[in-house]
C-alpha cells in the first residue's frame, strides 16, 4: 500500500497494533535511521568511497564507488537548513494538536483545555518526569549493558581525569587505584547490578552497589546510604 501524490510517498503497508511494543520499537528505529550506513561504507585504495548496497539493482550491482568531492556534494544535499527540525509530527502527534496528550506515554500536550485535559487528573510530580532513566537510555539506544561496559567506565573515569591533567593537577589522583591516589571507589557485583527505577520512582538507585567511597569515606554502605556523609570536595585549578 503505497500512495504518490505531488511528489511525496506514504507507505502504508506495515501495522502495529498497540500491544506490539517491539515491533513498534523496530519501525520507529527503521524510519529514524540514517540516510547512509557507515558500516557500508569504505575507501578504496586510490581513495574513492565505496558503498556497499543494501540490495542489489536488477543488474547486480552490489556497491557504487564515488569520488570523494562528489560523495560529499551528494550528503550536503541531505543536510536539512537552519532551523527545521529533523523529525516532524503530523495528525494527532502535531505539537498543536488536543489529542497528543491522549496518545503519547508522558501525556504531554500543549492544549490546556482540550478532551485530554478535560479526560486526565493533574499528573503528579512523578507523571512529569514520566521518561526513561538513564540506564535505561543507554541500553535503549546504543546497547551498553552496564555488566558489560568496562571500557565505557573507563572512559567516563580514567581517561577522563587524564585528559585534564595539565590544566587541573588534582585530576593526577582521580579515576586511578594505586597508592596515593583518592580513594573514589565503587564496589558491586556485575551479576546482581539492576535498574529499580521506574516512572513513578525515577530516584531509585541501582540494585548490586555494594559500597560506594568518596574520598575514602562511605556513602554507600552494605546497598545502604550513607546520608550523614558528605565527604565530596570540588576539583578546583588553582588548588
Amino acid at each position: 500500500m503505497v500512495g504518490k501524490v505531488a511528489g511525496f510517498s506514504l507507505h502504508a503497508g506495515v501495522a502495529a497494533r498497540a500491544n506490539e511494543r517491539e515491533k513498534l520499537e523496530r519501525l520507529c528505529r527503521y524510519i529514524a535511521r540514517p540516510a547512509v550506513s557507515t558500516k557500508r561504507m569504505s575507501l578504496t585504495r586510490n581513495g574513492q568511497v565505496r558503498y556497499e548496497l543494501k540490495t542489489p539493482y536488477n543488474d547486480g550491482t552490489t556497491h557504487v564507488i564515488f569520488e570523494p568531492l562528489d560523495f560529499i556534494s551528494r550528503l550536503v544535499a541531505l543536510v536539512p537548513r537552519p532551523r527545521v527540525n529533523l523529525t516532524r509530527y503530523h495528525g494527532v502527534f502535531a505539537p498543536h494538536s488536543k489529542y497528543q496528550a491522549l496518545v503519547t506515554p508522558a501525556k504531554r500536550g500543549k492544549s490546556k483545555k482540550g478532551i485530554a485535559a478535560q479526560q486526565q487528573p493533574d499528573p503528579t510530580p512523578a507523571e512529569r518526569r514520566a521518561s526513561m532513566t538513564w540506564a535505561q537510555r543507554l541500553k535503549r539506544v546504543f546497547n551498553i549493558e552496564f555488566e558489560t561496559c568496562s571500557e565505557a567506565l573507563g572512559k567516563m573515569n580514567y581517561l577522563t581525569a587524564k585528559r585534564l591533567e595539565n590544566a587541573v593537577p588534582q585530576t593526577k589522583r582521580k579515576g586511578r587505584i594505586e597508592i596515593g591516589a583518592d580513594a573514589n571507589l565503587v564496589v558491586f557485583d556485575p551479576q546482581r547490578v539492576t535498574d529499580r527505577a521506574t516512572f513513578a520512582e525515577p530516584a531509585l538507585p541501582l540494585g548490586g552497589i555494594e559500597h560506594v567511597l568518596v574520598n575514602g569515606v562511605f556513602v554507600v554502605r552494605k546497598g545502604e546510604p550513607q546520608k550523614d556523609n558528605n565527604p565530596g570536595r570540588a576539583v578546583r585549578r588553582d588548588d
